[in-house]
């Protein structure tokens, strides 16, 4: 009898979420955008997994609500949705955490802080996701228009990419030590979120790690009236292979101080740098704050 050809088994296309031009799914990245009605500027950070779950983080230069009710400048707060299915970022609510101080505070220090000076180290402003509830729910709502640009339907702004990182999937619990490329790398604060940027350039295997943050809240404790840019966190000649174990000198500006002087000024704290990288080139961590950053240069 005649053989019957064999059907080769069809295999199932695989979701190309990255370097495919025809590909329309949003893909993970550092996004901008200007809020139109108030001008001030968006950052909204993408974050899937292998798992297909995704962590989306919103600032605003200044969440309205946020800033009547904690009274800041900088550092107001941020939203973010947790768990977001890759296919149902066009349907989701992000959760609006404003960055309250303790509610037991005098009229005096509470005077103090809607003037924008610091209050005592244990009125910490920072704002725990485990323990917290929500202050406001926002609509995420994203929708592809074309490579690098994303918007948000609900309230009609747009985003550009300025991820400059390798496009493959990330791991987020990678069981392997991956290699962590020089570059400037920006992230967001999820305890106030304030925007962070993470400096990192090596030679003949040694580093230096320059940390800066709109506002440091433990330079904000530590030196009343400066809250916005008051401070740098810098780590020199760190071993390579290191750079997942190290700490960060945290020096703050003093009342008054235009700037600050590395090789006299004394760190008022040490913080915890223990760096991750989640792909060979472009998405890193610090494991001890848990904030994820993203590489925008070439």
């Amino acid at each position: 009898p005649t053989r019957r050809p064999t059907r080769r088994p069809t295999r199932r296309p695989t979701r190309n979420r990255r370097g495919d031009d025809d590909d329309k799914s949003i893909v993970n990245g550092k996004y901008y955008g200007i809020c139109s009605p108030t001008g001030t500027l968006h950052t909204l950070d993408i974050l899937c997994g292998g798992n297909r779950l995704c962590t989306v983080t919103l600032t605003d230069d200044s969440f309205e609500l946020c800033k009547k009710l904690t009274g800041r400048g900088v550092g107001q707060g941020f939203a973010i949705a947790r768990d977001v299915p890759e296919d149902s970022l066009d349907d989701f609510d992000l959760f609006l955490y404003c960055v309250i101080p303790d509610e037991e505070e005098s009229s005096d220090e509470r005077s103090n802080r809607r003037r924008g000076d610091s209050l005592d180290e244990d009125k910490n402003f920072v704002v725990d996701l485990d323990k917290d509830l929500p202050n406001s729910v926002l609509k995420g709502d994203l929708e592809f228009v074309q490579k690098g640009v994303i918007r948000r339907t609900k309230p009609d702004i747009y985003y550009f990419n300025a991820y400059t990182g390798e496009e493959n999937s990330v791991d987020l619990a990678p069981r392997r030590r991956l290699p962590i490329s020089d570059g400037l790398y920006a992230g967001i604060d999820t305890e106030d979120g304030s925007s962070q940027a993470l400096y990192i350039i090596c030679d003949r295997g040694r580093c230096d790690v320059i940390l800066a943050d709109a506002s440091f809240n433990t330079c904000a404790n530590a030196v009343r009236g400066v809250v916005a840019f008051n401070g740098v966190a810098v780590a020199r000649n760190v071993r390579e292979r290191n750079l997942d174990r190290f700490e960060i000198d945290l020096f703050c500006l003093a009342p008054g101080q235009l700037e600050i002087d590395l090789d006299k000024d004394r760190p008022v704290k040490q913080l915890t740098g223990d760096i991750t990288s989640l792909q060979k080139d472009g998405i890193i961590k610090r494991d001890g704050p848990g904030f994820i950053y993203y590489k925008v240069n070439t």
